[in-house]
């Protein structure tokens, strides 16, 4: 997701993008809340926030992601 300059909130429900190999968060600059559902992105290899400047939270649900992922945050 790129560009969207007036997201405030992202909500990532149960069991989705469980194909994603990749998912990037860039220059969404009034994004405050990401809320990631249970059992999401099981196949991800890269999570990557990047321009998220108003970013207050960030919750991860259970079985969220696999061990291999790799968080890179470029703020």
């Amino acid at each position: 997701m790129i560009d969207l300059p007036q997201l405030t909130t992202l909500n990532i429900g149960y069991l989705t993008f469980n194909g994603a190999k990749e998912f990037s968060l860039n220059n969404l600059g009034s994004l405050q809340y990401i809320q990631i559902g249970d059992y999401s992105f099981q196949s991800a290899l890269l999570f990557k926030i990047d321009g998220l400047k108003e970013l207050k939270e960030l919750q991860v649900g259970d079985n969220a992601f696999r061990d291999e992922t790799r968080a890179i945050d470029s703020n």
